[in-house]
This record gives C-alpha cells, structure tokens and sequence, in this order.
C-alpha cells in the first residue's frame, strides 16, 4: 500500500524513510507561534512538550488547533488515507542540554499493511545552532514494529555507532514538515541560539489501521508488551511511561526483534 500520492514522494519515503514538503500557509506557521507564546506554561527545562503538560486543557487546545490545521483534507493533497492522530507542540529552551538523543517514536497502531507516518514541523527556521532534526536514512527497514515504554529493542546499543557515522542533519524552514517513517531513527540537536524553538510534532494513523499501545512493565520477558485498545483522545491524559489502565487491555504480545544485531551493523557498518 502506498503512502503517498507522488511517486517520487513515495520512493524516497521507502528508501530514506522520510520526504520533506510544506503543507502549511505562512499565515498558520505565524498562528500557531503565537499561540505557542501566548499558551506558553513557562517551563523552564531544557526540553518540554505539550503531552507532559498536567493541564489537560491546554494539552487539548494545541492539539485541537494543530489538527485543525493538518486535517484529513489537507492531508490527502499529499497522502493516501492519513488522519491526524495526535499533536504537541515541542519545545527546545535555550540550554545545552536540550539535545534529543537517538530514538524511535512508540506505536501508535499495529503496523505491517499500514506504515506509521510522523510530521515534525518547525515553527521558526532551523539548523544546526538551534535543533534541527537528524535522521538515520533507512534506519526504519530494520526497526522493531512494536515499540513503546519499557519495551526492549536490541538496536539501541548502536545508538553511538550511528550517531557518530549516519546521523543526518535535516535543516528546515519555518512550516516545512518532515514526514517520516515512525520507524525512523531520529534525533534533534541541542538550542545553541537565545531563543526557545518551538515545533509541532503530529502523530497519523490510516483509515485502515487499528489504534493500539504497547506498554512493557519492567518484570515482564524482554520480548513480551502489553496491547492497549486506544483512541484519538489518548494522549490527552495519558502520563509518560505509566500501564494505561484507564483503556481496556486487549491482550499481550510476544515479538521478535525486526533483524538481528548482526545484521544491522552490516547495514550500519
């Protein structure tokens, strides 16, 4: 099945793992910076989103105006099938520590027929000095299906290796978006510059799929998680890296790790 509509969208997409396009107006990359000012809560962190705020109200306002903004009909002038999910706004305080190391996103939906699909879009232009985001290239082909808190995946003891010889900075201007691969191993830069830079990060899920949540409590096999049944308004409430008792648990999963370690270091050599 493919994801997006242009060919040439969709080759690079399956190669690379991720294409870079421009969905939204001037005029909305402006709105929703100021609105990123005026509901700013002032968090002093390094690095903060939306998703760990504790107000519940303001966590549904940035996501209600950000999928206001990529809406299943704007979407599809550039995919096939994708609706918003969930958004946040993610923001990088001026600090040293406000680097995102390498990572892959959880699971949002079982995947296999569908691919998972994240937008990261910049409300001001960045690069190197301020929190670009970098992007392992093809990294999502042998990545593991099943991600999520406490879930196990052998890959991470790479992470310094490609970091250090396959990480890709991925400048990009205010309101360009990177769609990428939720497989896709990726990473952001610390904000060297004097200014907060603030992103959105938007979650999709396909008409087609079946939402679900993988979750892993430490005393569980290093190769079994949890399965939630879950819906759109999940991120609202949820809170980072707890059992989310509050969705019905549909089962358990036993899975097995995408590619072997061998195998990755020789694509990653």
């Amino acid at each position: 099945m493919e994801q997006f509509i242009n060919p040439q969208q969709q080759a690079q997409f399956e190669e690379k793992g991720y294409v870079v396009h421009q969905l939204m107006t001037n005029e909305e990359v402006v709105y929703l910076r100021e609105l990123f000012h005026q509901l700013n809560p002032k968090v002093e962190t390094p690095f903060y989103a939306s998703i760990d705020s504790p107000d519940s109200e303001y966590r549904s306002r940035v996501n209600q105006e950000i999928k206001q903004i990529f809406s299943p009909e704007r979407l599809a002038q550039l995919l096939n099938g994708y609706h918003p999910f969930y958004g946040n706004f993610i923001v990088k305080n001026p600090h040293i520590d406000s680097g995102i190391c390498l990572h892959v996103d959880w699971s949002i939906m079982k995947e296999g027929e569908v691919e998972p699909i994240i937008v990261w879009t910049p409300l001001i232009d960045t690069d190197a000095h301020n929190g670009a985001i970098c992007v392992v290239e093809g990294s999502h082909k042998i990545t593991n299906k099943v991600r999520g808190p406490g879930v196990v995946e052998h890959y991470q003891t790479l992470y310094s290796h490609l970091e250090e010889k396959y990480l890709l900075q991925v400048p990009l201007n205010a309101g360009h978006s990177v769609f990428f691969h939720g497989r896709l191993i990726h990473s952001s830069y610390p904000n060297f510059s004097d200014k907060p830079r603030p992103a959105i990060i938007l979650a999709l899920f396909h008409q087609k799929s079946e939402s679900v949540f993988y979750h892993r409590e430490q005393d569980m096999p290093a190769q079994k998680a949890e399965v939630y049944a879950i819906d759109e308004s999940f991120f609202l409430t949820y809170q980072n890296g707890k059992r989310p008792t509050q969705y019905p648990k549909i089962g358990e999963i036993e899975y097995a790790d995408s590619v072997s370690l061998d195998t990755f270091k020789q694509r990653y050599p």
